[in-house]
């Protein structure tokens, strides 16, 4: 295709490649060429950016660490019975890495209850698993990274009370740029036991909303 000056639609002109752009200045490999809706930013030859009808993409984009931030925010109500991990329903995110090498930052607010005096705990899973680097190993198997809440006959709340649990926690996540989901799964620390999100154990009053973040960061 040869250079278009048009006076109706304007200037066009080849679309180049990231090695041989068709706009650029005396350095032959670094400038901005086009594909199929996409206008692409090179340097020395590489993919800097990348503006596609998808968004925006590349390394270092805007000028500090953080790539993309998914939220979850839950508003209703729900429960789980038993000393098994559960999922919490409403609290998923959904993410793909733009770069492999980044780290994952996650952060929890978790409004809960409880039937009784019984521990209530909570941990963030990847695809239906546990992540096991964020958990404390020197607790046990009832251990969390993000909070445990014991019961009345350790000076805490009593029977039915509900706790505001906040954390923060940074990972790996998978070594790829797949999408994973990332959700917030709870037990309470007897079989028959239950716990809830979003109200309190006792009676049926509400306690608030609950939210997942997950930031995506440069290391």
């Amino acid at each position: 295709m040869a250079f278009i000056l048009d006076g109706t639609t304007g200037i066009a002109t080849v679309d180049g490649s990231v090695s041989a752009p068709s706009q650029r200045g005396q350095d032959t490999n670094s400038g901005i060429s086009y594909a199929a809706d996409s206008i692409k930013f090179s340097t020395n030859g590489v993919e800097r950016m990348a503006i596609t009808n998808s968004g925006v993409t590349g390394t270092g984009l805007g000028g500090g660490p953080v790539k993309q931030v998914k939220t979850a925010f839950k508003t209703d109500t729900s429960s789980h019975t038993g000393n098994t991990f559960g999922a919490i329903s409403g609290l998923s995110v959904s993410l793909a890495k733009t770069n492999a090498a980044n780290k994952l930052l996650a952060f929890i607010d978790i409004n809960g209850g409880r039937d009784g005096t019984i521990f209530m705990q909570f941990r963030l899973y990847q695809d239906g698993s546990d992540i096991s680097s964020t958990i404390n190993s020197a607790g046990g198997s009832f251990a969390s990274f993000i909070n445990w809440y014991s019961d009345n006959s350790n000076g805490n709340h009593g029977a039915g009370d509900n706790a505001n649990i906040n954390a923060s926690t940074i990972f790996d996540g998978p070594n790829d740029t797949n999408s994973h989901t990332y959700q917030i799964y709870g037990s309470s620390r007897s079989s028959g036991r239950v716990i809830y999100v979003n109200r309190r154990g006792a009676g049926t009053s509400y306690s608030g909303t609950s939210c997942l973040t997950i930031f995506e960061v440069e290391p």
